[in-house]
C-alpha cells in the first residue's frame, strides 16, 4: 500500500521524515485540536496562549510551572471539567461538575442510569431517579455530596445517598464528580416542570 502524500500529516508515527517547519505546524495543529476538544478555548487566557504559539513566541511561564496552568483550569468558570472515557461513557451529554464548583444550593442533574434502588415509598412520584433528574446540592461535603432530587426530597435517594469524586494521587479528590452535572437555573426549572407533569426530565 502506498504511503500518504508528503504534503499530509499522516506520518505522525515517523516525525523524523517531516521538515522542521512541518513538524512545528503539526504540533500546533495537535495543540489546537486538543484544546478545542477539552473546551479550553472558552477561556480568553488560553485563546491568547494559542495566538502566541501560532506567532512563534516562547511558551508562557505558567506552562513551565505547570501547577499554575492547572490552577487556572480549576478556577476559571468558563472552563467546565469533565471525565472522558472510562465508566462514564454512557452518562450522556451533561458534563460532570468540577469539584471546585460544588456548593450548597447549586442546581445539578443526575448523570447515571434510571434507578429506583433508593425509593422506599411505593407512592412516591416520580417513582425513580431518572437519568438527567434535576436537584440541588444540600450538603457539599466533597466525599458525600447530598442532593435534594425533585419529587424525591423525602426519600433516601436525597437524604442518605451521597456522591463524590474519584480519588487520585494517594487520596486527593479528583477534578470532577462523575455522577453529577452542573446545570443552569433555567435548565433546572425546565426539567422540574417536566417531572411535575409526569414526564421524564430529558425527552
Amino acid at each position: 500500500m502506498e504511503n500518504p502524500p508528503e504534503e499530509t500529516y499522516g506520518r505522525a508515527s515517523n516525525p523524523q521524515r517531516f521538515a522542521d517547519d512541518r513538524q512545528h505546524a503539526f504540533a500546533r495543529w495537535c495543540v489546537h485540536q486538543a484544546w478545542e476538544r477539552a473546551r479550553l478555548v472558552r477561556s480568553p487566557w488560553f485563546r491568547d496562549r494559542l495566538a502566541e504559539m501560532d506567532a512563534g513566541h516562547p511558551a508562557h511561564p505558567d506552562f513551565i510551572a505547570s501547577t499554575h496552568v492547572r490552577n487556572r483550569i480549576d478556577a476559571d468558570p468558563q472552563i467546565r471539567l469533565m471525565v472522558v472515557g472510562g465508566d462514564t461513557d454512557d452518562m450522556g451529554e451533561d458534563e460532570a461538575i468540577a469539584t471546585t464548583r460544588v456548593r450548597q444550593g447549586v442546581p445539578v442533574a443526575y448523570r447515571g442510569p434510571d434507578t429506583d434502588r433508593d425509593i422506599l415509598n411505593p407512592q412516591t412520584q416520580p417513582p425513580m431517579l431518572f437519568h438527567g433528574h434535576p436537584g440541588r446540592i444540600t450538603s457539599p461535603a466533597i466525599q458525600h455530596i447530598l442532593v435534594d432530587w425533585v419529587g424525591l426530597e423525602d426519600e433516601s435517594a436525597s437524604f442518605a445517598v451521597g456522591y463524590g469524586p474519584h480519588t487520585i494521587d494517594g487520596g486527593w479528590a479528583g477534578p470532577v464528580v462523575p455522577a453529577l452535572a452542573e446545570i443552569s437555573e433555567d435548565e433546572y426549572l425546565l426539567r422540574k416542570q417536566r417531572i411535575d407533569k409526569g414526564e421524564r426530565p430529558i425527552p
